[in-house]
């Protein structure tokens, strides 16, 4: 999926699943190459954490706004 982010946002909550549909619950994207669009189908412009889980690539997340 393809978000904007504001000008000089970093970083992005989204709630997240799997692409196998298995909920993560919060997951918080952080931009590590420019802000503006942002494709989070590209792992390379993101870096992320998912509290309390294991670490997911990015394109195996289907993502919504929080």
């Amino acid at each position: 999926m393809h978000f904007t982010l504001p000008e000089g946002q970093q970083m992005y909550t989204y709630w997240g699943a799997t692409a196998e549909g298995n909920t993560v619950g919060e997951v918080t994207f952080i931009s590590t190459v420019f802000n503006g669009a942002l494709d989070v189908g590209n792992s390379a412009y993101f870096r992320y954490a998912v509290r309390g889980a294991e670490s997911t690539p990015v394109s195996a997340l289907s993502c919504t706004p929080a």
